[in-house]
């Protein structure tokens, strides 16, 4: 398939490179999922045109062009840095989350900046950097609130209890746990 997928277009390598990284990270092989990552991330980046293959119909419906890019670059950052986490290499992907937060501040993409937040709280909390965590969690968690986005909250809270938890804030663990029992519900 990736062979194949270069020659349809840049997108669909891209995407055949970058569900090769989430199929790895599912089976737990956290080297190839890093280097799918890369190679995903590497095409997105290349800005090599066209983007689509004009002789195809795409059955998911895009943004103009240049936001669909963009969109596709911050999938691709979380994934490359997801997977540099998940190999142990915190500062690389701190690094990577404070490039996208940089570029996507003064952005419409709320959601997308939402996302890096509570990425980088995951990433500090796994460091034991819980005070550090903490505030970029909330970051994100109000940023979701403002979304009205139930399931993302959910998942705000129950990363908040977790990083409470390993700092041994037990009271607002439990309380942070009821409410993203609440908003999954």
């Amino acid at each position: 398939a990736i062979a194949y997928a270069d020659e349809v277009s840049t997108f669909d390598n891209f995407y055949a490179n970058f569900e090769l990284s989430k199929a790895s990270d599912k089976l737990y092989k956290k080297e190839e999922h890093l280097k799918y990552a890369l190679r995903a991330d590497s095409i997105i980046l290349s800005n090599k045109t066209p983007l689509l293959n004009k002789n195809l119909v795409y059955t998911f419906k895009t943004k103009p062009e240049n936001a669909f890019i963009d969109s596709l670059k911050s999938i691709s950052l979380l994934n490359v840095s997801a997977a540099y986490r998940k190999t142990g290499n915190f500062s690389k992907a701190i690094e990577l989350i404070n490039k996208g937060i940089s570029a996507k501040t003064n952005t419409a993409d709320e959601f997308g900046l939402a996302q890096l937040y509570l990425n980088k709280g995951l990433t500090l909390t796994l460091m034991g950097k819980y005070s550090e965590a903490s505030v970029e969690l909330l970051t994100a968690l109000k940023m979701y609130i403002a979304l009205s986005d139930y399931s993302k909250i959910s998942e705000a809270y129950n990363l908040l209890a977790k990083n409470n938890y390993l700092n041994q804030e037990f009271g607002r663990v439990i309380e942070q746990c009821g409410k993203s029992i609440e908003y999954a519900k």
